[in-house]
C-alpha cells in the first residue's frame, strides 16, 4: 500500500497554492498527491496546471488522482453530453500530468425519477465514459458520499456504488472508497464490500470529524488490514484537516499502520 496527500487539505501551513504544497509533501517523504480541482474554483482560488506539472517534475512526486469536471449530477440525463465533453478534457490534463485517475461523484437525487432509473443513469454515463477512459489508459473512480454530507446524493452507500461499477462492467470504472464516508452512513468495517474488493480503485480515510487517523479510537490497523486481507495494495488518500497539527506531525501515526500492514502482507 502507498500513501497519498491530499493537498487540498495537507501542507495548507505552506500557503494556498497547490505547487508549494506539492513540494512541502516531497520533502514530507510522499511519492504521490492527489487534489480535488484542476480548474480555478471561486472557493478554492485559481489552478495552474503547468505550475503543477512543473512543481511535480522537480520534485519527483506522482499525481494520483483528482476530480473529472464539471462537477455535476451523472443521475440526471441532461447533464450526460456535457459530462463527457468535460470527461474528454480532464482526461487531456490528466494525460499532462501523467495522471491515470479520475474521480467522480454521483449527484443530487431528481424529483419525479426513481433510484432504480438515477442508478441506471449514472451506469449508463459512466459505461460512456469508460471507453474514452480506456482510449487513453485512465481509469474513472466512482465516490460514494454520505447524505449528512451531502443531503440526496443518488451514491450514498457502498453497496449503491458497487452495484452501480459492477453494472458499467469496464475495469476503467472502479470504486473510490472514502472511509469517512462509509462511516458517517453508518457502515461497519467491509460493509457494502463483500465480494467486491477487486473493484476498488482507490481508498481515502480520515476520522468523523475529517480529523487526524489516530486521534480517535478508530482501529485504522484493522481497517488496512482488512483491505490488505482481501487483496487490495493500491493507494491510501490521506483527506483530512490537520488542523492545529503540522502536517509532518499528523501522518506520523498512519505511516506507521501502513508500514505495519505492509511488512505484515
Amino acid at each position: 500500500m502507498e500513501l497519498t496527500a491530499c493537498v487540498e487539505w495537507l501542507f495548507e501551513e505552506r500557503g494556498p497554492g497547490l505547487p508549494e504544497r506539492i513540494r512541502a509533501a516531497s520533502a514530507a517523504g510522499f511519492d504521490a498527491v492527489e487534489f480535488w480541482l484542476w480548474k480555478d474554483s471561486d472557493v478554492l482560488g485559481p489552478r495552474d496546471v503547468e505550475a503543477i506539472r512543473a512543481a511535480a517534475e522537480e520534485s519527483n512526486v506522482r499525481i494520483a488522482g483528482f476530480l473529472t469536471m464539471p462537477f455535476t449530477d451523472l443521475n440526471d440525463a441532461r447533464t450526460h453530453d456535457g459530462f463527457l465533453r468535460g470527461f474528454q478534457d480532464s482526461v487531456r490534463v490528466a494525460v499532462d500530468l501523467g495522471c491515470q485517475t479520475l474521480y467522480t461523484q454521483g449527484g443530487q437525487m431528481v424529483a419525479g425519477q426513481s433510484l432504480e432509473q438515477q442508478l441506471e443513469a449514472v451506469a449508463t454515463v459512466l459505461s460512456r465514459a469508460a471507453r474514452i477512459a480506456d482510449a487513453e489508459g485512465v481509469t474513472l473512480l466512482l465516490e460514494p458520499v454520505n447524505v449528512n454530507d451531502k443531503p440526496e446524493e443518488i451514491i450514498a452507500t457502498t453497496q449503491r456504488g458497487v452495484a452501480v461499477v459492477q453494472a458499467v462492467g469496464s475495469p476503467n470504472v472502479k470504486l473510490l472508497y472514502d472511509r469517512y464516508h462509509a462511516m458517517m452512513a453508518g457502515e461497519g468495517l467491509g460493509e457494502g464490500l463483500e465480494g467486491a474488493y477487486s473493484l476498488l480503485g482507490h481508498v481515502h480515510v480520515a476520522e468523523l470529524d475529517r480529523g487526524v487517523p489516530g486521534s480517535t479510537e478508530v482501529d485504522w490497523y484493522a481497517a488496512l488490514r482488512d483491505f490488505r486481507d482481501h487483496g487490495y495494495d493500491g493507494t491510501i488518500g490521506l483527506e483530512y484537516m490537520p488542523r492545529s497539527v503540522p502536517t509532518e506531525r499528523s501522518v506520523e501515526y498512519i505511516r506507521d499502520v501502513v508500514e505495519r500492514v505492509n511488512r505484515e502482507a
